[in-house]
């Protein structure tokens, strides 16, 4: 389930992150990445902790160490309003646990089974959410 963390402060330091269009755009990344930043973005969306769904710039992506030597990924978005600043996870984020005011954990999107692969597109795909294959 995805974890999303409304902050107690905003973040005005981004340097240690990579903007979301990079990320997606970085010559190793597969259509994974942008899968993972739809369900990222849609699970924000989905939460009750007041996102009011604009943003003041694009947003971040950035990584911890999952202990078995990969990452765990999170999305960083900032609000145009006040800052307000909005972590998105696949896991709970214990690092935060003195940062957040608010933390939700909200229901996953079934963004289907399919590959997102650019020779796929096009091509019928089981309807997401029937649960056919």
């Amino acid at each position: 389930m995805p974890h999303v963390y409304a902050l107690q402060s905003p973040i005005d330091y981004f340097d240690d992150l990579i903007p979301l269009p990079a990320w997606l755009a970085a010559p190793d990344a597969g259509s994974g990445r942008a899968r993972w930043a739809i369900w990222a973005v849609l699970a924000l969306a989905d939460s009750k902790l007041g996102w009011e769904g604009d943003m003041r710039h694009e947003p971040y992506i950035g990584g911890v160490p999952n202990g078995d030597g990969g990452t765990h990924r999170y999305l960083v978005v900032k609000q145009e309003n006040n800052g307000d600043t909005f972590i998105v996870s696949e896991v709970p984020m214990t690092w935060l646990d003195e940062r957040y005011h608010r933390h939700e954990e909200v229901r996953g999107r079934d963004l289907g089974r399919g590959q997102w692969e650019p020779e796929n597109l096009g091509q019928s795909s089981p309807v997401m959410g029937s649960g056919r294959d």
